[in-house]
């Protein structure tokens, strides 16, 4: 089994005066941090070094341009018995706390889920905002609450969105910037748990 991680953000699209902007995701206002930069050296410089210390055969798939190439990118990546980790950190002007989500018809999906977050939420101590399913919106009012659902529904092998902690908090940031090493030794026991059934 092979665990592809996709680094959330970062894709760079063209606008229409031909200037380029690269897609940061969320950012810090008091630090500056931003969610693609601190993912990519989380999973680089911490999950990377940990799934090879425990021989977990692994491949990043950086995102180019939009979803719909990466999620081509991310099925030619992988093989049936391979899973997909994506990196994301939350964003909200009051909110704190740890969420790890997953298509809503994916067993397999949900199991490993509900593996990440309980390790998750022990190493961060931050409030335990659960495993939420990811769906098709019944409306476009309910597409907010289902961002990134294509992601999870196009994805052919089974799809986990971690939302560590809100970069936006900055006691968050803190405490995850402060135990990646945990968190990354966290996030591979998941892994192993999941693949040892």
């Amino acid at each position: 089994m092979k665990v592809i991680l996709d680094i959330g953000h970062g894709g760079t699209k063209t606008l229409a005066d031909g200037k380029k902007i690269t897609d940061f995701g969320a950012v810090n206002s008091a630090t500056g941090m931003n969610e693609f930069t601190w993912n990519k050296d989380f999973v680089e410089n911490y999950i990377i070094p940990e799934l090879n210390r425990n021989n977990i055969e692994n491949k990043v798939v950086l995102r180019r341009i939009g979803t719909e190439i990466l999620v081509q990118d991310l099925n030619k990546a992988a093989n049936k018995e391979d899973v997909i980790l994506s990196f994301h950190l939350n964003s909200s002007a009051t909110a704190s706390g740890t969420e790890t989500l997953y298509w809503i018809t994916s067993n397999n999906g949900k199991r490993l889920a509900t593996l990440i977050q309980a390790r998750l939420v022990k190493v961060l101590g931050l409030p335990n905002r659960g495993i939420k399913l990811r769906r098709k919106p019944i409306n476009k009012e309910d597409e907010l609450n289902q961002r990134g659902w294509t992601m999870f529904r196009d994805t052919k092998v089974p799809f986990v969105l971690l939302e560590s902690f809100f970069i936006s908090n900055n006691n968050d940031l803190n405490i995850g910037t402060n135990r990646r090493i945990e968190l990354a030794k966290a996030v591979v026991e998941a892994v192993k748990e999941y693949i040892g059934g």
